[in-house]
This record gives structure tokens, C-alpha cells and sequence, in this order.
């Protein structure tokens, strides 16, 4: 089941004519988390200060039970924080969850011990009682109403308000057997004020609807309502019984799943017309996920002055009546307002269109759910979905890479991209298998060898290769998405798998992607499928930013070693990525990789990662553990190159970078110290005639002036036309800047002392034996 962005934390009080919801008795917290002052909503999740009714209660109780005894004060206190925290908000809990925690007490559980802990995240079975009586009052038909809402919460991906619930609600298909008759979807329905009232009603309180700021990519909107369940507790109670309380026969596991995929089908089928209005925003390059935003203003009067952004209720729901569908929603999805005469216009898209552009995104996600739930094929769900317009809706509001490169493919290799591919490149295995079995079914079966039956393998000899050709490329279109993951998801990787089974042909670019995500589990299916061979790949270029993205840039060439990919994702000090770079570089290393190989134009494996160290890395640490790595396995540090070896390119690219950043000269200096203290050396001369000695590297770019002047040395070498490096100079004052990053700097001092340490009596320390410059043959 998915899980929640927002968890609940509010107790809400609801009045329905004819049934009896969840009361939070006396000491009652408010009615709905916009009235609680504290409120900050942040990406995660929502944080307010605990609950003071529940806590003051927990408090009171524990102090009664324990007064005078083992316990200290403070300790009662956190442990009535503790009840508070975990209440959410719902007073009742509180209650219930303090009486466990003196139980578990007396019968002598430890604090802070598991079983106690325990006692604190189960459901109280007078909770239970609650929420099953809660239900089990009302009508047939208003408990499938209820059950449909709750699905909808419960099963939703990414942030919903209240408004596009209700949208959702509308676009239920007839054919579903949670469609309710027309006078309970009545209940549902209403103005933007009326339908939270109606939802709160119609759940009996298990849900509640709270103000918080929602982002539309970076462009701040409305303060929005969105629903959710009003604690924990309310998830507990439906996995355990619930949902078969509230829908009897109608629910099975994969029912919340198959409901969304078949309301965001319904929605992109009957809005088709008005497909150009979030594809047009899309256009402008927004991101289509919404997020609560960590905003403190009040969220009931609407956000800073800062956004410019201003909710007139009037311009959505001009004729104010309350069942009304707002004009603008009739007509226009996208409303620009200006806040103030001398502000921007800015396009607030209307909910309607979010809710299309919502459906068209995220229907893959719930459909790979609703396979995996029912291990049924979503083909029947989909179907209507195989056409042009959808393709292009999804590929603009998906908000997964694998898309863009489906999208990449079809048009780099002229192939023309289908629902098919959008489905393998999201892993619904299931459909994949239909479909390839389809495909089978267009052979042509193994004739006896006559004459006749000859003539009719050339007539089916097209329609083979028709279907060879289009097995290749959903092959190539699962490939593609599952190299990009360091772990693929489970389905994506089962449906890679099964292609791989029928198409057993692997690229060689796929095997580079493959080393550079260091995804363990996709490498070993390729090399499985991949017989011979494997140090030498030859890769189409216009393969190299679908498969590599950034790392692309730099690579020159068709022939690579696999080891090149090594370079990509270096930058990182992570001990899981330094775990899984081993194990790849164990697993080409058997099939006969050679670790001191050349891996293209530029030289070996540590030529790369020094290129792309130096070029990819500007603002992040720089991590030298794959060089300590490879070093293990044999690398030689002072492998010869197109350029010379590791050190002598860095050198070189270190002085001819164009970069202004302080943080890139002291990352190149910090790699430069890195390889001559591995034992790197530098024999090549520099332009101006001479070879750097070991200070004059390592002293690489003290400063911003000293940067510009070891560039300039590197080119013309002294100023006096002698033949020694003189030193670091100091930072000039025109130099100087709040934002220049000094941190990256080397003190002037420091830098001149070791300066003068190194070069003893005048003589040049270039790590050679007989302290001259050594140069090339």
C-alpha cells in the first residue's frame, strides 16, 4: 500500500445527520491543523508543536500512577512528549496509548525497551472499536462512497488537494464497481468551501482536510486543501480488517491501484481537447510534482508578498453558487493573475489542469502497482491510452528520467515510439509479456523443407522481421531505463530480464551504462547475455547522452574499454557506490578486463576519472577512493596517455581550465597533492619550455591571483627569463571578494614556508634523484 507524504496529526470532530463520528472527548485538540498556530509544513511531512491537551493528560496520568516513586519527573515528562508526539493530534489515542504505557510499566517492561515501544506503535483495540463502529452505522451505499474516498488517499502518488480529489471522484468510470448511485455521489459534490465539509461527513471524520502551501514545480500557488487520513491509527485499522469492514466483497488488494489507473485513463480519455493547456506549460519547462512547501506563513490567509502570487476566489467561482463548477474551470485552465499593477503575470494553472497533468504522469506508477498487487496484466486498463496524444502528454508530465530517454531513443533511431514502450520503460511486466507474445504469435512456424512451404516463409518473411525489429527495440527501451538505476526497481528488472530472454542481443553502450551507474544487478543479466569478448566496445555516438547523460561530454570516439564508464558518478564519497564500483570492477575483471588497459583516445581508466574529477566535480568533494581502488588492483599511476600520464594531464588541464571558481582551483590543487603523493610524476615540459617541479604543483592556485599567475608561468614561464618557478604571490586586493571562497585558499604564509622547506639551498626538489629537472627523451 503507499504510503502517505503527509502523515496525520490532528484529531477532527465531524457532524454527519445520520451517523456517529470520532469523537475526541473533552480535552479536544483543535478541529483542523490550519488552526494550530505552530504548523510548518515541510516536503517530508508536516511538524507542530505536541499537542498540549494530550500532553498535559499524559502527564496528569503518569504523575498520579508514578508520584513518589522510581521515576524521575523529567522522565515522566518525556514519556508524556513521547504519547503527545505519537498521538498526532487524536486525543483518544493519547488516552489509550497512556494506559498501555502504564501497563506495560507495572508488569515491569523497561523504558525505552522494545516491547514497551511496542505497546506505543499498535492500534488500541478500543480504536479498533471506534473506527469499526464508525463505518459499520452507516447505509451500504454510503459506506462504498467512503470506501472509494479512502482509496483514493490511501493509494494516491504524489500531493492531491481536496479539489483535484474531487475531480477524481467525478472521473470514476460507470464500469467500477465502487461507482456509486447518484444520490450518494451527491455527497461528494459541492463548491471548493462546501465539498472538505461533505468529505469530512461522508468519511465520518477518518479523514480531515488541512490548509497548506503546495508548489507547482518553482512556481508557488494557492494555499490548497489537502485531505488525508487523521492519524496513523486510521491506516492500522483499514490493513487490518477495515477496508473489508467498509467494502465487503467489492475490495480486494489490488482495488486501490486499479481504480486510480482507471480514473487516469478516464481523465486523459474524455480531456483530450484540452491537452494543450498543461502541455503548454509544460513547455516553459515546469515541473509538474507538486510538494507541500516548508512555509510558516499563515496558511489560511495565503502566502509571503514575496511570491506574487494572489488567490481571488471570485475569478474561479464567479457566480458563487455552491454546486456550481467554477467558469474558469469550464472554460480556461490556465488563469493568469497579476497580484499588483506593477508585478508579473503569473500562469496559476486551475486544478483541472493539474489533475490532467497528474493522471497523465503518474498512471504508470499506479498501473505497475496494480500488476504487481493482482499479478494481472494492466494491458485491458491501458488500451484506450495507445495513441499519439497520450504519449506526448506522459513524456511532458512524467517526472522520470526513463522517459526522456524512450523519448531520445525513438527519435535518434528513428523508431516509431508506441504505449508499448513507455509500459517496458516503467517495468509492467506483465503487459510487456502479453505483448510479446503477441509478437510471437505473427512467426511464422517452422515449415518442412518443400518448395511450397518455402514460398510461404517468404511471404511471412516481412511480418518476421517486422516483429524482430520491434522485439529489438522494447528490448533496447527496458535496457535503457534499467541501467540508469543502481538498484532497478524489482518489475523493471523482471521485465528487462524476460526481454532479454526472447532478444538475447546486448549493446555495447548498454554494458557501459551499465559500469557507469555501478548497477551490479543489471551488469551481471547483461554480461550474461553479452558471450565473448567484452574489452574493446564500439559505441555510436549519438548513443552517448542517452545513455550517459553528462558524462558523455567527455568521451571522443567509438572504441572504449568498459572500465571508461568508471569515470561517471567519481565525484561522490559514498561508501555504498565505493562498494558497488568494487564488485563491478571484480565482475569485469573476469570476464578478462584488464585494469592497465586502454579505455579510449585519452589513455586508461585513471585518465578519465582525473578528467572527470577535475571537470564534473567543481562543487563537490573530490573522492579519491576509485583511484585507491584501482591502485589495489594494479593500476599503474604513471600509465602513459594520449596526453601523457594521470598527473602530467591533470597538470595540464588544471592550467588551461577555464574556471573563475576558487573551489575549482582548490579542488584541482587538492588532486593535483592526491596523485604525487601516490607516487604520480610530471616529465613533460610545460609551453614556456620548462617541467614543473613536485612545490610548484602542489602549491597549485593558492589564491585567485596566484591562480592567474601560475596559468601565466605555465604559458611564458619567469618573468626574469630564468629557469626556476619563484614562488607562490600573494592575493591582490582587487582580487579579494565576500564570495570568493577563501576556505579554498592557502594562507600566504603557509604557502611561502612551504615553499622555502621544499627548495632547502636553492635547489629544486622535483622528486628526481639528482634534484635537477628531469625532461622528456
Amino acid at each position: 500500500m503507499n504510503t502517505r507524504e503527509s502523515k496525520s496529526n490532528c484529531a477532527t470532530s465531524s457532524k454527519s445527520s445520520a451517523e456517529t463520528t470520532l469523537k475526541s472527548v473533552s480535552l479536544a485538540d483543535p478541529i483542523l491543523r490550519s488552526q494550530m498556530p505552530s504548523l510548518g509544513c515541510h516536503h517530508s511531512g508536516c511538524k507542530i508543536s505536541i499537542s498540549t491537551p494530550s500532553k498535559k493528560f499524559g502527564l496528569h496520568v503518569l504523575q498520579q500512577f508514578y508520584s513518589g516513586q522510581q521515576y524521575l519527573q523529567s522522565t515522566l515528562q518525556a514519556l508524556a512528549d513521547t504519547v503527545a508526539r505519537r498521538s498526532q493530534g487524536v486525543f483518544l489515542w493519547a488516552r489509550f496509548a497512556t494506559f498501555e504505557l502504564i501497563n506495560g510499566l507495572t508488569r515491569g517492561e523497561k523504558l525505552g525497551s522494545a516491547a514497551l515501544m511496542q505497546r506505543l506503535d499498535e492500534m488500541p483495540q478500543e480504536l479498533q472499536d471506534i473506527y469499526s463502529r464508525i463505518f459499520l452505522r452507516s447505509s451500504q451505499d454510503g459506506r462504498k462512497t467512503a470506501g472509494l474516498i479512502l482509496l483514493l488517499i490511501c493509494y494516491k502518488r504524489g500531493v492531491i488537494t481536496s479539489e483535484m480529489l474531487q475531480i477524481a471522484i467525478s472521473c470514476l468510470p460507470p464500469s467500477s464497481p465502487l461507482y456509486p448511485d447518484p444520490a450518494t455521489l451527491s455527497a461528494t459534490e459541492g463548491s471548493e468551501d462546501e465539498f472538505p465539509k461533505r468529505l469530512l461527513a461522508v468519511t465520518g471524520g477518518i479523514v480531515e482536510v488541512f490548509m497548506a502551501g503546495v508548489e507547482f514545480g518553482f512556481l508557488r500557488i494557492i494555499p490548497s486543501k489537502v485531505p488525508r487520513l487523521i492519524h496513523r491509527t486510521a491506516q492500522t485499522y483499514l490493513e487490518r480488517g477495515g477496508w473489508r469492514e467498509i467494502l465487503g466483497d467489492i475490495y480486494n488488494p489490488a482495488l486501490g491501484s486499479k481504480t486510480w489507473t482507471e480514473i487516469c485513463t478516464q481523465t486523459v480519455v474524455e480531456r483530450q481537447s484540452r491537452l494543450a493547456e498543461p502541455l503548454s506549460i509544460a513547455t516553459d519547462g515546469t515541473n509538474w510534482t507538486l510538494t507541500i512547501t516548508d512555509d510558516n506563513s499563515n496558511v489560511s490567509g495565503g502566502f509571503r508578498e514575496a511570491d506574487h502570487i494572489s488567490h481571488q476566489s471570485s475569478l474561479d467561482n464567479p457566480d458563487g453558487s455552491p454546486g456550481s463548477i467554477p467558469t474558469s474551470r469550464r472554460s480556461v485552465d490556465v488563469d493568469p493573475q497579476p497580484s499588483s499593477a506593477d508585478q508579473p503575470r503569473v500562469n496559476k494553472p486551475t486544478p483541472q489542469t493539474l489533475f490532467l497533468g497528474h493522471a497523465g504522469g503518474y498512471i504508470f506508477e499506479h498501473a505497475s502497482e496494480y500488476e504487481e498487487t493482482s499479478a494481472t496484466s494492466s494491458a485491458p486498463l491501458l488500451e484506450a491510452l495507445a495513441n499519439s496524444v497520450f504519449i506526448n502528454l506522459h513524456l511532458r508530465m512524467c517526472h522520470e528520467a526513463c522517459s526522456w530517454r524512450v523519448d531520445e531513443l525513438s527519435r535518434v533511431h528513428n523508431f516509431r515510439l508506441e504505449l508499448v514502450h513507455l509500459v517496458a520503460a516503467h517495468g509492467l511486466h506483465r503487459y510487456v509479456k502479453d505483448h510479446v507474445e503477441e509478437l510471437q504469435k505473427r512467426q511464422p512456424a517452422k515449415y518442412p523443407n518443400s518448395i511450397v512451404n518455402r514460398l510461404l516463409e517468404m511471404v511471412h518473411l516481412k511480418k518476421t522481421q517486422d516483429s524482430a525489429m520491434a522485439l529489438k527495440w522494447l528490448k533496447r527501451v527496458a535496457v535503457s531505463s534499467m541501467v540508469r538505476y543502481l538498484g532497478p526497481p524489482q518489475d523493471l528488472f523482471e521485465t528487462t530480464a524476460f526481454l532479454l530472454e526472447q532478444c538475447p542481443i546486448v549493446e555495447d553502450i548498454e554494458i557501459l551504462a551499465a559500469v557507469a551507474s555501478r548497477s551490479i544487478a543489471s551488469l551481471e543479466v547483461l554480461l550474461k547475455y553479452r558471450r565473448g569478448d567484452i574489452s574493446l566496445l564500439k559505441v555510436a555516438t549519438e548513443d552517448f547522452p542517452i545513455y550517459l547523460g553528462g558524462f558523455a561530454t567527455l568521451l571522443q570516439g567509438e572504441d572504449f574499454g568498459p572500465l571508461v564508464a568508471l569515470g561517471d558518478r567519481v565525484g561522490r564519497d559514498d561508501d555504498v557506490l565505493l562498494e558497488d564500483t568494487q564488485e563491478v570492477l571484480a565482475m569485469l575483471m573476469h570476464r578478462g578486463v584488464q585494469v592497465n588497459a586502454s579505455c579510449g583516445s585519452l589513455g586508461g581508466v585513471l585518465h578519465y576519472i582525473i578528467k572527470s574529477l577535475l571537470e564534473r566535480s567543481v562543487f563537490t568533494p573530490i573522492s579519491v577512493h576509485p583511484i585507491d581502488l584501482l591502485l589495489e588492483k594494479g593500476a599503474d599511476i604513471n600509465q602513459l596517455g594520449s596526453q601523457g600520464t594521470p598527473l602530467e594531464l591533470l597538470w595540464k588541464l588544471a592550467n588551461t581550465w577555464e574556471v573563475e571558481s576558487t573551489i575549482g582551483v582548490g579542488r584541482s590543487r587538492e588532486l593535483l597533492r592526491a596523485l604525487i603523493d601516490r607516487g604520480a610524476v610530471n616529465r613533460r615540459r610545460d609551453p614556456n619550455g620548462l617541467v614543473p617541479s613536485v612545490i610548484q604543483m602542489r602549491l597549485f592556485g593558492c589564491n585567485r591571483t596566484d591562480f592567474q599567475e601560475c596559468k601565466r608561468f605555465y604559458r611564458e614561464g619567469p618573468r626574469d627569463g630564468g629557469s626556476v618557478w619563484p614562488g607562490p604571490v600573494p592575493l591582490h586586493p582587487d582580487d579579494s571578494s565576500p564570495n570568493s571562497h577563501s576556505d579554498f585558499d592557502i594562507p600566504f604564509d603557509e604557502a611561502i614556508e612551504e615553499y622555502r622547506a621544499a627548495m632547502g639551498l636553492g635547489m629544486v626538489d622535483n622528486g628526481g634523484a639528482d634534484g635537477h629537472y628531469r625532461v622528456d627523451e
